[in-house]
Order: C-alpha cells, then sequence, then structure tokens
C-alpha cells in the first residue's frame, strides 16, 4: 500500500524480538454444511467461539462474511495440540458441517484489532520535515543580509568569531538532529526536539518581554524582514516540537 511510512532495520528487529508462538484455525464447509439443521449447529458453534474468547483462549474470531470455501479465521492462545483437542470438540466439527487446518504461527503478543477503520495513509500523514528544515535554513541564511545592513556597509566591521561560532554551533546542532531524524535514528530525534525547543522558547522571550515591538519599530525594511523571518521560523519550530512529541513514531519511520 503507497503512502505507508518505512521502518528503520533497528525498529523490525526490535519488534521482531516480541513476537511468540499463537496457533491459527482456517475453517471451510464440512460435507454436511447444507444438511438440515446445520444452522442450528453453526449457531451453537458460534456461541462456543465466544466462550472461548471470553476465556482469553481464542482472543481473534473472524467469522467469514463473503460466499467464498473460507469460512473464518481464528487465532488461539495455545499449542497446537491444545487447540487441536478443542476444534475436535466442536459440535460443527463433530457434525461435519465445519472443517479444520491447525497452524502454527508467530505473532505479536498486545496485538489488537482496532474498533473503528483505520483513515487511510493520506489522512494519517503529518507536517514533512522538509517544511522545517527549510524555514530553519532561510532563518539562517537571513543572518547575512542582517549583518551587511548592520554592521558592514555603515561600519565595515567584520563578523566576530564569537558570533560565527555561535552561528555554526547552532546550525550544525540543528543539522545534526535533522539529518539523524531522516535517518530514523533515536539521538536524532532528541537532539533535533532539543533545539526546536530552545529555538522557539527564544523567540517566544523576545515576544512576551517587548523586544520584538522595538524591533519592528526599526526604520530599515531589510532588518525588518530579518525579524519578521526570525519569529516565523521560532513559531514553525514550537509547532514541529509539538509535532515531533505526539507523533514521534512517525516521524522515526520517516514520514
Amino acid at each position: 500500500m503507497s503512502g505507508i511510512a518505512p521502518i528503520t532495520d533497528e525498529q523490525f528487529q526490535a519488534l521482531r524480538a516480541t513476537a511468540r508462538p499463537y496457533t491459527v484455525v482456517i475453517l471451510t464447509p464440512g460435507p454436511n454444511r447444507q444438511s438440515i439443521g446445520a444452522e442450528g449447529i453453526i449457531y451453537q458453534h458460534g456461541m462456543r467461539n465466544a466462550a472461548l474468547h471470553l476465556e482469553g483462549i481464542m482472543p481473534v474470531v473472524c467469522p467469514s462474511i463473503d460466499s467464498s470455501e473460507f469460512r473464518g479465521l481464528s487465532i488461539f492462545n495455545a499449542s497446537v495440540e491444545e487447540v487441536t483437542e478443542l476444534m475436535n470438540g466442536d459440535p460443527a466439527i463433530q457434525a461435519g458441517v465445519l472443517e479444520y487446518q491447525v497452524h502454527a504461527v508467530r505473532s505479536f503478543p498486545g496485538s489488537t484489532l482496532p474498533a473503528q477503520r483505520m483513515p487511510s495513509p493520506r489522512t494519517r500523514r503529518v507536517p514533512p520535515l522538509a517544511v522545517l528544515f527549510w524555514v530553519v535554513i532561510v532563518d539562517y541564511l537571513a543572518q547575512l543580509p542582517y549583518y551587511l545592513v548592520n554592521y558592514y556597509f555603515p561600519h565595515q566591521l567584520a563578523p566576530t568569531l564569537s558570533a560565527v561560532v555561535l552561528l555554526g554551533a547552532t546550525l550544525a546542532w540543528f543539522l545534526i538532529g535533522y539529518v539523524g531524524m531522516r535517518r530514523g535514528r533515536a539521538f536524532g530525534y532528541w537532539v533535533l526536539l532539543s533545539f526546536l525547543v530552545v529555538e522557539g522558547l527564544f523567540y517566544l522571550h523576545t515576544l512576551l518581554f517587548g523586544a520584538a515591538v522595538l524591533q519592528m519599530a526599526n526604520p530599515n525594511p531589510v532588518v525588518r524582514a530579518v525579524f519578521v523571518i526570525g519569529y516565523v521560523t521560532g513559531i514553525v519550530s514550537l509547532i514541529y516540537a509539538g509535532l515531533l512529541i505526539v507523533f514521534r513514531s512517525r516521524y522515526l519511520r520517516g514520514a
């Protein structure tokens, strides 16, 4: 199915390690399926299945609702031998109304059937990280015209070493987290999330304590544009920080 996000090899191996044995039963019509009284026997069969389900012996019961030769499937939390003994005591099996096959399988403990149909992959998509990437990169690129207009053109001042190091370090912080996330690495999640929280809170602090009013009063339109880009980046950073927390698994799968 297209639109399903891939998982990493580490995620697959971790999930695979949790699998344990179960037993599957596949039902097909027996020689007496069309006999008189067969429907009453099927009803008894259904009641017995319900009792096994409530006991936890048959966690999954799937009677067929189509007109094929396949009449149902059940998953038992029991061994093949135990399930064979249970099925031989089923009234529909004893009456020849149904026949069965038993198969040993493996699955993941705790798997459940959703109460509602899952939405399509298209409706389950989350905002892509590429949007965040370009917003942040534009914010960093905007520092060049900010430096030229504020420092170089009026004063011919070279950028200070501390400013260059700080800008480079924070950009590296973002890129390490972003690349790690795109590769499905857990460290990338935490690095990127920490960057977004710090970035977002930095701009939020400026907004809350009034510095934004003074900045937007700057007469130079280039400087004002840079400030606007910064505040947009701060807002987007906080939004994506929330998205990463809520949809962590989807982003780690490469959504």
